[in-house]
């Protein structure tokens, strides 16, 4: 009857309000051990920078500290690059640094990071993590792809533009005034 249906609904709520904060907390805890991660993940690529800035690895026969990484850590010679290149990159950028030690911008943002600034202001790096912990990281790894293309594009025009003003015998604008060799006669004149 009606009032065993009523009854079987609150039954039904209270058990979806009991999943949804059972799976609330379990978030939480997630959450809470993916930051622990990240912390260690961290420390890991600042004491691998320092073993391979500092310490004398050749003499224990290791090539680098991924080397060591792989062999004694257990550790894919890919994450230890990439901790290893996050840590050393971020020392030419302290904003994006300041984020990432405190967690708030992740590791494979940080990564990234290097390959999308060249010699960033501060203004831009603050641009360069509020845009990083707005979007995915897929998408932050494809915008870095896209401006990588743009660089290698521009490069590419500014070398096509040299080489045809060369062709048609002007000096290139973005050359400055050459010095010209003595010719070989005038060389051993001088000796």
């Amino acid at each position: 009857s009606r009032a065993t249906d009523v009854a079987a609904v609150q039954v039904r709520c209270n058990s979806a309000h009991e999943t949804i904060r059972q799976l609330r907390a379990l978030l939480r805890s997630l959450r809470a051990f993916v930051a622990f991660e990240d912390e260690i993940e961290r420390r890991i690529g600042a004491l691998l920078a320092e073993l391979d800035d500092d310490c004398g690895l050749s003499s224990l026969g290791f090539d680098s500290a991924v080397d060591y990484a792989v062999e004694h850590l257990g550790m894919s010679a890919t994450a230890a690059r990439m901790r290893l290149q996050t840590e050393r990159s971020l020392r030419q950028l302290p904003v994006v640094r300041e984020a990432y030690e405190s967690g708030a911008l992740g590791q494979r943002a940080a990564f990234l990071s290097h390959k999308s600034l060249q010699a960033p202001s501060e203004d831009l790096q603050r641009a360069y993590v509020a845009r990083a912990q707005s979007v995915t990281v897929r998408r932050l790894q494809d915008e870095s792809r896209m401006l990588q293309r743009e660089q290698l594009l521009n490069t590419t025009a500014t070398y096509c533009d040299t080489m045809r003003d060369l062709r048609r015998g002007r000096r290139p604008e973005n050359c400055s005034q050459r010095q010209h060799l003595p010719s070989d006669d005038d060389w051993r004149a001088s000796m």
